[in-house]
């Protein structure tokens, strides 16, 4: 006979009765402490190996199957039930709520239900279902994420002349920069050193003036630099770059006709060629001083200004780079890479003397039309697309682009040039007389501008109170810095008139 437990059958000699019967059960209560020791063992084993999981999430595991025998399969599934439960509730405590996600969708809208845990019926997680309060677990939404460093950016920000967010304009004002400097260093003796002591706000360090004085400068810096007309952008291709290395433009030269390729005859290869021009990045900056004098005189008028004259001077000086691409070498630019000036009017046929009048304009329109492509010597067909002048001539440029009727005329012909071009007064330009135009760098890039670092100069703050200028100077410096490179594309898109 057999008798079935949980170690499998047992054989039973025939015939020993019930001396027989206990033995067969010794066995297997012998069966059953070795299997449970080794199910301890490997219920220790997993458990150390998914140490990341909580206290309370491992006790349930423990109070699920400590002391009892198991498969390899439940406890797979039992930890994957836990993992599952866990993760459910953490997700539950995620920060919701920060706006507006990129599909349009409020961030953190609905709630959290843990669903179905499909747990064994003896599992204490099975307690865990639809109906219990934990399968609803609304989600934290924070709203006016903004700590106190926040808040006193934004009021120096304001001190400096920029705009608050209309829900922050509760923030109390800033006296002036003598008390940003006093609550960010506790410097009361204005030794130019930080002393934590005296500091009352949290999360403060040796860095944090410098920090927020930047943040707000930098903002200035832009704005100044942006509100600048930046009349180049209509004429000039611009591109970043990954390195200082010198900028090749490239243009590629045309393809003259296709062939006619006749039956059973092979293509034949057609010519091209490049243009290549180079220019060097150059690096453009100053520094200036805001003294600790100034910091405990409330200078707020002057310490404002600064960024604003720097972001303009970053602007002026970009500005008059461009224009003596037009100005320099008595008015022809440049020497490019086939060693003739940009404005040539033998090699590059776009060069003329004649002053501005709706004549003029138009024979620069046909002499821009008419230039040949590289290689293929084909009509390029490109049009003038802005009239660059000085400010003298703005006026006769506008009335040239925009009169319904031929300017100068007695007879009310019709202006068909009306609208052909934009007007653009340089202000670097000096000479009352000259003027040029240029094709729009869709059609064909000529004036070309690389930048390193962003298209806007970058502004940085030093103020170490042990070494450098606030050490020495009692000074903290505000130093501005711009990269760029200014070049050729091609001198087809440009012509200049240089009026005698």
């Amino acid at each position: 006979m057999t008798i079935q437990d949980g170690g499998g059958p047992v054989a039973i000699a025939p015939g020993n009765g019930d001396e027989a019967l206990v033995t067969a059960a010794a066995q297997g209560a012998a069966v059953d402490d070795l299997r449970r020791v080794q199910c301890a063992a490997v219920l220790d084993s997993v458990l150390a190996a998914n140490s990341d999981l909580p206290a309370a999430m491992a006790g349930l595991l423990l109070q699920r199957f400590q002391g009892s025998i198991f498969t390899g399969a439940e406890l797979e599934a039992e930890l994957a039930a836990v993992r599952q439960a866990w993760a459910d509730i953490q997700e539950g405590s995620v920060i919701q709520g920060m706006g507006t996600g990129s599909d349009g969708s409020l961030a953190g809208d609905g709630r959290h239900q843990l669903g179905d845990l499909s747990l064994s019926r003896h599992s204490p997680l099975s307690k865990v279902s639809r109906r219990s309060p934990l399968s609803k677990v609304s989600r934290p939404r924070l709203h006016g994420m903004w700590d106190s460093m926040d808040r006193i950016q934004m009021a120096f920000d304001r001190l400096m002349g920029l705009e608050v967010p209309g829900e922050h304009s509760d923030i109390p004002r800033l006296t002036g920069i003598r008390e940003l400097y006093l609550m960010l260093t506790g410097d009361h003796e204005m030794y130019g050193r930080f002393n934590p002591d005296r500091v009352t706000l949290a999360n403060v360090t040796t860095s944090t003036m410098t920090s927020v004085v930047k943040n707000a400068l930098n903002k200035v810096l832009l704005k100044a630099y942006n509100m600048r007309p930046q009349w180049w952008s209509p004429i000039a291709y611009e591109e970043d770059f990954t390195t200082l290395n010198s900028v090749t433009w490239i243009t590629l030269g045309g393809i003259a006709d296709l062939d006619t390729v006749t039956e059973g005859n092979a293509y034949t290869e057609k010519s091209w060629s490049d243009n290549e021009e180079t220019s060097d990045f150059v690096k453009k900056g100053n520094y200036v001083g805001i003294t600790l004098e100034m910091i405990d005189r409330d200078n707020v008028g002057s310490i404002r200004q600064l960024p604003q004259k720097m972001g303009l001077a970053a602007a002026r000086t970009l500005s008059g780079t461009i224009s003596a691409l037009f100005t320099s070498d008595t008015g022809t630019g440049p020497a490019l890479s086939d060693t003739y000036h940009l404005f040539d009017a033998t090699n590059h046929d776009n060069l003329l003397t004649t002053a501005l009048s709706t004549t003029a304009w138009d024979a620069v329109i046909q002499a821009m039309f008419k230039q040949a492509e590289a290689t293929s010597t084909k009509r390029l067909g490109v049009r003038p697309a802005t009239i660059l002048v000085p400010i003298e001539l703005e006026k006769t440029a506008l009335t040239i682009i925009n009169s319904p009727n031929e300017p100068g005329t007695a007879d009310n012909d019709l202006n068909v040039r009306q609208g052909s071009a934009r007007v653009i007064a340089v202000p670097e330009w000096t000479d009352t007389n000259n003027w040029a135009a240029c094709a729009s760098p869709l059609d064909l890039p000529g004036v070309c501008v690389g930048y390193r670092f962003g298209r806007a100069p970058e502004m940085f703050v030093a103020d170490s109170d042990v070494v450098g200028s606030m050490f020495t100077n009692d000074e903290m410096r505000i130093k501005v810095r711009f990269f760029y490179a200014v070049g050729i594309g091609d001198y087809r898109a440009l012509h200049k008139s240089n009026v005698a």
